[in-house]
């Protein structure tokens, strides 16, 4: 009894002798080992530091801000390394002086070596675990930069004018007793440009700053919008500063939702406008005047803009000094001429002077007389005339309009303005580079977010109309004025070739003859106009472009036999419109065309029909259907978004939308089908069950994209009658042996995928799936169909409640071996019962040599990823909901290994939080039933339910 305890006594006694002696003593033994573990640990660690590395420069190119101490983290992993690597170097070194450092009889060396391989080692491991949370991501998310964001500070040296007004608008800002101040003074001459200076010199006085462009027509909606983040943060009792820039008439406040009053004298109003009764309206206390500059303040900026030469050049000099008078001391005509001019010869610097002391026409308005003279200038010296009508023809859109490239490019075809014109996409060529010479010549802004759009300056479009309605054009620009009816005397409008009347609410037009002998385009596009009447139709004789007509006269259409792009709907019904479709039928030039029509009867069967051949592009549209939200929840391309209007679809569309899909119907699109295999959306079609057999006659089975969204009676797409009509089907035919992309949205009913064997199947060619919405779907391929899936690259299956298995296997137990050699990502998200991803044969092998990226949430019931063997190589992405440091684990079946770890963490989380539980809320207490809340860094959630994350 006595001897086991003194044994045991001995043993803890040799133990606390010798076992830090045998420690030290391994150090020398396992010299080698330890070098060697060293030699993995620095090799892990720069691969990690590598991947990390590669990140941040995604991050940084990206312009998105990293997180809080990866930088950090990167120079002491690199000091890390370089630290070892000296160190190995120096063992190396030792190593062959020795030929072999274990004959050696200096044993201090071989525990100097070990002991610190072995320190070494373990701080590179600490590195690299303290790593781990970066390789999900280095940065956060960072908002894009608004025009606050961009502006650079402007050298206001010796520009007194300015400078007096910016310390009145501080003053006025930091005065507490002030809380709207008004900025006025002549288009042109400062004023938005002075109030973000002012922004940039106080925003560290606020909390938050907005800038909001109100401008003539007042979008409250948008500026809701703009000034939503401003609003919530005022609201919770920050000091906010908003700027209102561009503001003509009195605003409403509270419908703009924009807190002000005594109830919120944290918040500071600052607006610009032209005039001083639109700021004593909006009950400014302070109002700051914006003067144009004195004849020496002008002169500094205007030498700032064409540079030092001025002063050097003793010829120029004078010349200039009377072109900047002439500029009339605003800042936006000195910088317009300025740049016109700053490489130009004397002789042009002396025709400009004379042009500008001539005076403007009586017609002008005063006040922006010498904008005109001045603006004129840098118009004409624009060396291409193609530049001069796109100048001109943007001044047709509404004031502060985001004008759309392809609006000018339908107008300036329209309008024959193009020499030489080879094809449509030589006109998109030539637009693009009018509008970058128009932009570098500071008549039209550039639009940095987005190089399909431009915009024009409020006053040089005031100028640009003076300039349009001179010489041989003359324009009547009525566009966002709220008008909602145009009648015009019979004589008032013949000398006019441009009528803009877009963006109005217009109802009532002329039912009369009106005098527009010379009109060449009609701008007419949202409106609430039901028709044209036949009277004014009839006296458009010279009309070359006409946006949003909804009645068109018998044919107009086929006089257009060289058209090549074509956007129409018959959407109304109306005397000639079946017609009127035949002689769009009938256009044999087209390249592109957009058409919509209710129904396919209204498509008539005789003519010739459209040579689909020629088409490179076209959306055939059949059906009433949404297109906004057909682009925005589908995810359609296209190009050209003009406001909220479609205006070009890219690639090769066909939409049936909430149409009785008969045969009728299928048949006269057969040649369509055949010939172009276009994209196919079927959108809300009661009256189908299944695509195949009862499609296939019609080409069907030969589309390479189809998309099902909302039909409501869909329970497969493939039924197990192998029959088609009722004739035998050809027994080497395949469903799907051509389809690419597969898109199923919102098909309540959809049950399985087929219902035939699944020798008919095969997606071979397959490269896309997305199933979104199917709540009766319980698996969606066969392990026998899966086999084939040899070019899939994205899997993506979202919102499909019953959802169990997305491969199954069957009763098959055989092995199995499957591989997936493109399949890239895979995307499986609120699928609350599904089991696993693969469920066939434990004996199974299956490869994933190309999966890159997993991403899973909202899942409860999956606590494996699949039977058998799964190989993910090249895995370097798996994205559990809201956790991130679950990692892939290396090893064969890694991906199974990862889930199982995602369950330890979340169990464990589970524990750690009941164990921290708090006591509930005294008045929720009783209705929970002694349930005790647990914290959660989202919300409370009960012991008594499940845990979910």
């Amino acid at each position: 009894m006595g001897e086991p305890v003194v044994s045991s006594l001995i043993g803890k006694v040799v133990d606390l002798l010798f076992g830090p002696a045998i420690k030290e003593i391994s150090y020398m033994w396992n010299c080698e080992e330890n070098v060697k573990m060293l030699k993995n640990e620095v090799e892990n660690l720069k691969v990690m530091r590598g991947e990390i590395q590669q990140l941040i420069d995604i991050a940084n190119c990206k312009g998105d801000n990293l997180k809080h101490g990866v930088e950090d983290w990167l120079t002491k992993a690199g000091d890390e390394i370089s630290n070892a690597e000296e160190f190995l170097e120096c063992e190396a070194n030792d190593n062959k002086t020795c030929f072999n450092i274990r004959m050696c009889a200096n044993l201090g060396t071989l525990y100097h070596y070990g002991k610190m391989a072995t320190k070494m080692a373990l701080s590179l491991s600490r590195r690299q675990v303290s790593g781990k949370s970066y390789e999900s991501g280095v940065s956060v998310y960072t908002p894009a930069l608004g025009p606050l964001d961009v502006y650079e500070n402007k050298d206001l040296d010796d520009i007194q004018t300015h400078n007096t007004a910016l310390n009145e608008i501080i003053a006025a800002i930091k005065d507490e007793n002030v809380q709207i101040i008004g900025i006025y003074g002549l288009g042109g001459v400062g004023k938005t440009t002075l109030a973000k200076e002012v922004v940039v010199r106080v925003k560290h006085l606020f909390a938050h700053v907005a800038f909001i462009t109100v401008s003539q027509s007042v979008d409250i909606e948008r500026i809701k919008k703009d000034g939503e983040d401003a609003t919530k943060r005022i609201a919770k009792g920050e000091k906010v500063l908003i700027l209102l820039d561009d503001v003509w008439e009195k605003l409403n406040l509270e419908e703009l939702c924009i807190p002000c009053g005594s109830k919120h004298k944290n918040s500071k109003i600052l607006l610009t406008s032209r005039s001083e009764k639109v700021c004593q309206k909006m009950n400014a206390q302070s109002k700051i005047y914006v003067d144009s500059l004195p004849k020496k303040e002008a002169w500094i900026l205007f030498k700032r803009v064409v540079g030092e030469k001025l002063e050097t050049d003793t010829n120029l000099k004078p010349v200039a000094e009377e072109v900047a008078k002439e500029c009339g001391g605003l800042p936006l005509l000195i910088q317009a001429v300025g740049n016109a001019l700053k490489d130009e010869s004397i002789n042009s610097w002396k025709a400009a002077l004379s042009r500008l002391k001539k005076p403007a026409s009586s017609e002008i308005d005063s006040d922006i007389e010498k904008a005109f003279t001045s603006l004129k200038l840098s118009y004409e010296y624009l060396k291409s005339e193609e530049a001069k009508t796109c100048f001109l023809l943007c001044s047709m859109f509404p004031d502060d309009y985001t004008i759309s490239l392809e609006d000018l490019v339908y107008c300036m075809v329209g309008l024959n303005k193009f020499d030489d014109l080879e094809s449509m996409e030589d006109a998109r060529n030539r637009v693009r580079n009018v509008v970058n010479m128009l932009t570098s010549s500071c008549l039209l802004l550039n639009l940095e977010d987005d190089k399909g759009f431009t915009k024009m300056h409020d006053v040089v479009r005031d100028v640009a109309l003076i300039i349009a309605s001179q010489g041989n054009t003359k324009f009547l620009v009525k566009a966002g004025q709220g008008l909602i009816e145009w009648l015009p005397r019979d004589t008032s409008l013949e000398r006019y070739t441009g009528i803009s009347l877009m963006y109005n609410k217009i109802r009532k037009f002329p039912d009369y003859k009106v005098n527009i002998p010379h009109l060449e385009i009609f701008l007419v596009s949202r409106n609430d106009l039901s028709m044209i009447s036949d009277e004014l139709i009839g006296c458009m004789k010279k009309v070359k472009g006409c946006v949003d007509l909804s009645r068109i006269t018998s044919g107009v259409i086929s006089a257009l036999w060289r058209l090549e792009e074509l956007c129409i709907e018959f959407t109304l019904k109306f005397k000639g419109a079946s017609d009127c479709i035949v002689e769009v039928m009938n256009l044999l030039k087209l390249t592109y065309i957009d058409l919509q029509v209710p129904s396919i009867d209204d498509i008539p069967a005789h003519g010739q029909g459209l040579i689909y051949e020629n088409l490179k592009e076209f959306v055939i549209q059949i059906g009433n259907c949404n297109l906004y939200t057909l682009l925005i929840n589908h995810s359609i391309s296209w190009s050209g978004w003009s406001g909220r209007l479609l205006r070009r679809w890219s690639g090769r569309h066909l939409v049936l939308s909430r149409v009785h899909l008969g045969n009728s119907l299928v048949k006269k699109l057969k040649k369509l089908i055949e010939g172009s295999r276009p994209i196919t959306i079927l959108n809300g079609i009661e009256n189908l069950n299944n695509m195949m057999p009862t499609l296939n006659d019609e080409c069907f089975n030969k589309l390479e994209y189809i998309q099902f969204n909302d039909c409501p009676n869909v329970s497969c797409l493939v039924g197990d009658d192998i029959t088609c009509h009722g004739k035998e089907r050809k027994t080497n035919e395949m469903f799907f042996k051509e389809l690419k992309t597969l898109r199923l949205n919102n098909l309540k009913n959809l049950e399985v995928l087929w219902k035939c064997q699944d020798e008919y199947i095969s997606f071979m060619n397959l490269v896309s799936i997305s199933i979104f919405g199917c709540h009766k779907l319980k698996r969606v391929f066969t392990v026998s169909v899966a086999q084939g899936l040899v070019n899939l690259k994205y899997l993506s299956i979202r919102n499909c409640g019953d959802l169990e298995e997305v491969i199954w296997g069957g009763d098959d137990e055989s092995r199995k071996i499957i591989v997936f050699p493109s399949l890239t990502q895979i995307s499986l998200l609120v699928l609350w019962k599904l089991k696993s991803f693969y469920s066939g044969s434990k004996d199974s092998s299956i490869k994933y040599p190309s999966l890159v990226n997993v991403k899973m949430e909202l899942f409860q019931s999956m606590k494996i990823w699949g039977t058998g063997i799964h190989e993910t190589p090249n895995l370097k992405t798996l994205v559990f909901e809201y956790f991130d440091d679950v990692q892939v684990l290396d090893g064969p079946n890694a991906i199974n290994e990862a889930i199982k770890e995602y369950w330890r963490i979340r169990t464990e989380r589970v524990r750690l939080r009941i164990t921290e539980r708090v006591d509930p809320p005294e008045d929720m207490s009783s209705n929970m039933g002694g349930c005790t809340l647990v914290a959660s860094p989202f919300f409370y959630r009960s012991r008594c339910t499940h845990f979910s994350f």
